[in-house]
């Protein structure tokens, strides 16, 4: 009689300790790579948010700029007088409204949009566009505050602080066995 032949392939089991050291030092070189992948992509996002932002602000002062320009039609109203003296000269114009100077020079920055009215758009649509420019800065702090890198971070201290606190537990218990024995070395 002839033997039958095993119909599953036989498996011959070779230990390398080279390996073996890969595949368990593996697990945390992953681990290390997905952390530092995502820590870079969570950087290029808030740089381009930041970025973002950057502009939005400059477009909005390049508008308010734009909308504090004097217009044709009254300039010639408000022509300046020139005196010209010896040591030098003095143009004097006359300006009746002291904000809407302020105005032309700065921009509240927390509400994007000039002071003054824009031209064009009634108080209450200006007022609206405030609001709703003063909604959506908030918004982005308050996603920026909450970010991915903080949550990350945070999440890496609490993990140490438990380390720290399991380590400083043994510490403790190994302090108290050992001054048992002392103690029960002493009483004996």
């Amino acid at each position: 009689m002839k033997k039958r032949r095993s119909k599953q392939s036989k498996v011959h089991l070779i230990f390398d300790e080279k390996e073996r050291a890969d595949f368990l030092t593996g697990f945390r070189k992953r681990n290390l790579e997905r952390k530092l992948k995502r820590k870079q992509t969570l950087d290029a996002l808030l740089k381009e948010e930041k970025k973002r932002i950057k502009k939005s602000q400059k477009e909005a002062l390049h508008n308010a700029i734009k909308s504090q320009s004097q217009v044709p039609e009254i300039q010639h109203l408000l022509e300046p007088v020139t005196y010209d003296l010896p040591d030098h000269t003095v143009t004097i114009s006359e300006i009746n409204n002291m904000d809407s100077l302020h105005a032309s020079t700065t921009i509240n920055m927390d509400e994007g949009i000039p002071a003054a009215p824009v031209a064009g758009k009634s108080q209450d649509e200006v007022e609206k566009l405030r609001k709703v420019i003063k909604d959506l800065k908030n918004k982005r702090i308050k996603t920026l505050k909450k970010s991915k890198t903080q949550l990350e971070a945070k999440k890496l201290q609490k993990k140490k602080d438990k380390q720290k606190a399991k380590r400083m537990k043994k510490l403790l218990k190994k302090s108290l066995k050992h001054t048992k024995k002392k103690h029960k070395k002493k009483n004996s």
